[in-house]
C-alpha cells in the first residue's frame, strides 16, 4: 500500500506470495505428527496421541487463520482508521476567514 497500491489488489498479492511457504511448513509438520497421532505406542506409560492430535488440529486452524481470518481483521482495521480520520476531519476542521456561523445583521 504504501507503494500506491489499492488496499485490495495488496492484499490478494500478499496472500499469494506468503501462500506456498505457509503452507509447506503447516503441510510438512502435519505430517510429521501424523506418527504420533495415530500410533498407540506409550512411552514411559503415557500415550501420546491425544497431543499429537491436538497439535494438528491447532495447527491447521492457525494456518487458516493465518490466510484469511488475518487480512480480514487488517481490512477491518484499516477501514475503522479511515473512518476516524474523516470524523475528525469533520469535527475539528476550520472554517474559511469571512465565513461566519449566522449572517451578519444589516443595520440601515
Amino acid at each position: 500500500q504504501r507503494s500506491g497500491m489499492p488496499r485490495h489488489e495488496s492484499l490478494l498479492t500478499a496472500t499469494r506470495q506468503r501462500f506456498r511457504p505457509v503452507m509447506m511448513t503447516a503441510a510438512t509438520t502435519v505430517c510429521g505428527l501424523i506418527p504420533m497421532a495415530v500410533g498407540n505406542a506409550a512411552l514411559i506409560g503415557m500415550p501420546y496421541a491425544p497431543m499429537g492430535r491436538a497439535m494438528m488440529g491447532g495447527l491447521i486452524v492457525s494456518t487458516l487463520s493465518t490466510l484469511i481470518v488475518i487480512p480480514l481483521v487488517y481490512t477491518l482495521i484499516d477501514d475503522l482508521g479511515t473512518f476516524l480520520k474523516d470524523l475528525q476531519g469533520r469535527l475539528f476542521r476550520k472554517r474559511p476567514q469571512g465565513s461566519a456561523a449566522a449572517p451578519a445583521i444589516q443595520r440601515d
